[in-house]
């Protein structure tokens, strides 16, 4: 089993981190988390993961505080990636769970 942890800088003050555990070549688990810096402090804004194998979406309000949480099909970092690239820090508005 290997984990894969990564930070990927996007535009000013928002980032990704990555997390991803592999086993026997397969993903197992994942969470990406879209941050936004905010106060010197980096709060988590959406997370996708699968927790539980349970695929889902987290959004989060400006200070880090759960707002909804709905189920959504898997994501791989390269889907998550090209969201925050096109929609930016406006996807915390948005039903992501479409997406």
């Amino acid at each position: 089993m290997k984990i894969y942890r990564k930070i990927y800088e996007l535009r000013n003050k928002e980032r990704l981190e990555s997390v991803e555990i592999i086993k026997d070549g397969k993903r197992i688990y994942y969470s990406y988390n879209y941050q936004i810096l905010k106060d010197n402090k980096w709060r988590i804004s959406v997370r996708w993961d699968n927790f539980q194998k349970k695929p889902h979406v987290d959004s989060f309000d400006e200070n880090g505080n759960l707002q909804s949480s709905s189920s959504t099909r898997e994501k791989s970092l390269k889907e998550v990636l090209e969201l925050i690239d096109i929609f930016g820090k406006n996807i915390v508005s948005m039903d992501i769970t479409k997406l």
